[in-house]
């Protein structure tokens, strides 16, 4: 049996987290790179057998982006899809969520989003860059040239890659950990009595809190669960799933044993 590489023992559940980016081009996220046609037949090739290279970790539970509320609407568009009456849009939660979920024949796509306003300390992602522009010029180039370069280097692999290796570029940990860092950055903005950053910021783990308390109320003991999440989420959803000694983080880079090939995302 392939087995995937987690090294914190037998717990709960096993969890595999892939970082991935924002396929429909929704323009929220704090770097936005322009993402070509998924819908493509190359890519959806592409997608097709990483979909496959991912079933290898035999999920029993697949989790995406989309808030709890919409989970209805995410069932009727599941079941739709495994009839064959549902094309899948251009975003993630379809092109690798269902693909995956369908695959391992599972019954449904489990909604575990969270993203109220009210999390992040009444500050908005603009309102903190605007308080760097004005009272942190130095923070603020540096908030400014970190999101520029990560979109260049995207743009630059995403021309010679397949959607695999971007995603394989993706889970590196010193990209997860670049891409991190701006939060660290700005939760050192602001001033007294206005930590505009650190309000912020406080609001980011906050969501990402929520997001973990959503999965893993839905898991049970033995269950595999595949999360397929903006890159931007996963340093924390992985510090808060290994923190508590209840779950198996699997790693989606692991080379598995014996005759599995390597998931060469």
């Amino acid at each position: 049996m392939c087995a995937f590489g987690g090294v914190y023992g037998l717990r709960e559940a096993s969890i595999m987290l892939l970082a991935t980016y924002h396929m429909n081009n929704p323009r929220r996220d704090m770097y936005n790179p322009d993402v070509d046609d998924v819908l493509s037949a190359r890519r959806q090739g592409e997608l097709q057998r990483m979909a496959e290279e991912l079933l290898r970790f035999k999920p029993t539970v697949v989790a995406v982006e989309v808030e709890p509320a919409q989970q209805d609407e995410l069932d009727q568009d599941f079941r739709d899809y495994v009839a064959g009456r549902f094309d899948l849009m251009s975003d993630e939660r379809h092109q690798v969520g269902f693909r995956v979920a369908a695959l391992a024949g599972l019954p449904r796509v489990h909604a575990i989003n969270w993203n109220e306003d009210e999390g992040y300390g009444g500050w908005s992602l603009a309102d903190v860059y605007e308080w760097a522009r004005e009272h942190d010029p130095d923070g603020y180039r540096q908030l400014t040239s970190t999101g520029q370069s990560l979109v260049e280097e995207f743009d630059a692999r995403q021309t010679r890659s397949t959607i695999a290796q971007m995603h394989a570029w993706f889970n590196e940990p010193a990209t997860l950990a670049e891409l991190h860092a701006p939060y660290m950055a700005m939760a050192a903005m602001g001033d007294l009595p206005h930590a505009a950053g650190t309000e912020w910021v406080a609001g980011w783990y906050n969501r990402n809190l929520r997001i973990y308390f959503n999965l893993a109320r839905i898991l049970q003991r033995g269950d595999r669960a595949l999360v397929v999440y903006g890159a931007g989420h996963i340093p924390l959803l992985s510090h808060f799933t290994t923190s508590g000694g209840r779950f198996v983080l699997e790693d989606v880079r692991s080379r598995p044993r014996a005759e599995c090939r390597r998931l060469t995302m």
